[in-house]
């Protein structure tokens, strides 16, 4: 973005920073996470898709940061969504 912008990707980052309130990788984080939420309500979609349509290339390091910011598992956050 910074190149897009012209300008150096410091400064950038103490824009977003300012403007958002948090980072511009936290931010991106919480809006693939928003996202995966989404698309787990698809009991078709399997869980490495999820993590494809959000911007992951290992499930498994989907699962971890999933976890950590929904504080439980994909598989789990789509049983407690009861979906037949």
């Amino acid at each position: 973005m910074s190149e897009l912008f012209h300008i150096n990707s410091a400064y950038l980052s103490e824009i977003f920073k300012a403007q958002i309130g948090k980072n511009f990788s936290e931010y991106l984080t919480e809006v693939r996470m928003k996202e995966a939420k989404k698309f787990l309500k698809d009991p078709h979609l399997k869980i490495i898709d999820v993590a494809n349509l959000v911007g992951f290339s290992s499930s498994s390091y989907f699962s971890i940061v999933f976890k950590k910011h929904v504080n439980e598992t994909p598989a789990n956050y789509r049983k407690s969504l009861d979906i037949e």
